[in-house]
């Protein structure tokens, strides 16, 4: 086992490294990649309802068969309703990442209260309960034994309640 004081120091050292990569983290490109395919999307939008109206044009005029004008419509349709499936699609990511940023927002003053009060605590059950308002789960990793002053192998895996997005999905 590892001294307590180890342990504790990587805690509040990953902590601080957690609060850190939400600051620096930008959340306006996030969203960006959606943003831009639902403006995408509204303009081919645009373009099948002009050409819906144009088909009903064009049997109006009599350059379409009545059987002609429903098939065009009915591929239009079709278009259209793949269309409108992708963008609510789009619009429940966005949704999501957005959720995301604003309970990231949320936890960057929660984190750095625990970093300014837990040096100020010395019950260890009030450390316990003030680390548990951050943190979902701590994995104690170590497979060296250690005596004396030999270096540690020792790595702790924070999860914290709250996860900053992934920008490998833009």
């Amino acid at each position: 086992s590892s001294l307590f004081e180890d342990v504790e120091s990587l805690v509040l050292q990953s902590l601080r490294e957690f609060l850190h990569e939400i600051e620096l983290s930008s959340p306006a490109f996030w969203t960006e990649s959606e943003e831009i395919a639902l403006q995408n999307i509204e303009k081919q939008l645009t373009d099948i309802n002009r050409r819906l109206q144009r088909t009903y044009e064009l049997l109006e005029d009599g350059v379409y068969s009545k059987e002609t004008f429903l098939q065009r419509q009915s591929a239009i349709s079709q278009d259209q309703t793949a269309l409108l499936n992708t963008k609510h699609e789009i619009e429940r990511k966005l949704h999501n990442k957005q959720t995301d940023i604003e309970a990231q927002k949320n936890s960057a003053p929660l984190i750095r209260h625990v970093l300014d009060v837990y040096p100020t605590l010395e019950d260890p059950k009030e450390q316990n309960l003030l680390l548990k308002q951050v943190i979902r789960r701590i994995d104690y990793h170590k497979t060296v034994r250690v005596y004396g002053k030999a270096k540690s192998d020792l790595h702790l895996t924070i999860h914290p309640k709250i996860a900053i997005p992934q920008t490998s999905n833009i």
